[in-house]
């Protein structure tokens, strides 16, 4: 926005302070039931649903299904948090969308609020205004900064505004395309990558998206490509892992080290090895 870099311009810092702390809590209670503190875990649960209730009663506004201001961060730490109360989950959703697109399809986030904007976007398959949101060359957004020529990222959206121009503040989009782009994650029930997840989400215009991660246990390589009539994904799994790939559809699964081929349809758990897969489309 207008504004140099700084405290919060249009969301309380309350609002900040209080889902960050219900999050900790969270964090805490699960941490305290992995290691067998039952007694812990409860007590974190508790304090963490006092919170929660406490948080919507200062900042949620019923009657417009907005919290605090309506910014975009306010709905979206909300519901990528699980702040939100179920049965209002979709109004608040479709109010953050309607703030994006009122806003000309721009963010009005700041460094705390773009992760949660990105990801609620994300997990909520809208990754196609999520694309627009930053596909372009203005101001605020990340083309700008390519096309005025810097090489690492700026503290502000404009860099000629001043400030640190080697900032990982505005580097949040990373996580998106890892994540939903090209779809690698670590698998929940598995931590650590022995097991992971590929489950490509495409965007916009994009007809290709290349990614590599490595493992403790050795490379993560993937590539998808896309056109009109089909959608292939190259994956190498490495030794001693398993990948869980999701597609929806009918998959021709090529292993290119056992030259075998296989029919899966939507999902399909894969040995170490590279494969070739292939969705086309109806």
């Amino acid at each position: 926005g207008p504004h140099a870099a700084g405290y919060s311009k249009n969301t309380p810092i309350a609002l900040s302070a209080t889902a960050h702390y219900y999050l900790g809590l969270t964090h805490v209670a699960k941490t305290a039931a992995l290691l067998g503190h039952t007694a812990d875990a409860a007590s974190y649960e508790a304090l963490a649903t006092a919170v929660k209730a406490a948080y919507n009663n200062a900042f949620f506004h019923p009657e417009t299904n907005q919290y605090a201001t309506g910014s975009q961060y306010a709905n979206a730490v909300s519901i990528y948090l699980d702040l939100v109360p179920a049965n209002k989950r979709a109004a608040v959703l479709a109010n953050l969308v309607a703030n994006i697109k009122q806003n000309g399809y721009r963010l009005t986030t700041g460094d705390i609020g773009n992760r949660y904007l990105f990801m609620t976007l994300a997990d909520n398959g809208l990754n196609d205004l999520m694309y627009a949101m930053n596909n372009h060359m203005e101001v605020p957004g990340y083309g700008f900064q390519v096309n005025f020529g810097v090489t690492t990222l700026t503290e502000q959206w404009d860099p000629r505004r001043g400030n640190s121009w080697n900032h990982f503040m505005l580097g949040q989009i990373d996580e998106w395309f890892y994540r939903s782009l090209a779809g690698l994650k670590p698998d929940p029930d598995r931590p650590g990558f022995q097991q992971f997840l590929v489950e490509p989400q495409p965007a916009g215009d994009l007809t290709w998206v290349e990614a590599s991660y490595q493992s403790p246990y050795g490379l993560i390589d993937l590539r998808w490509e896309r056109d009109d009539n089909r959608f292939q994904l190259e994956l190498q799994v490495p030794a001693n892992c398993t990948a869980r790939v999701k597609l929806p559809g009918e998959l021709t699964i090529q292993s290119k080290d056992k030259n075998t081929t296989e029919v899966r349809k939507d999902t399909a758990t894969l040995n170490p090895g590279f494969y070739v897969i292939v969705r086309n489309h109806p």
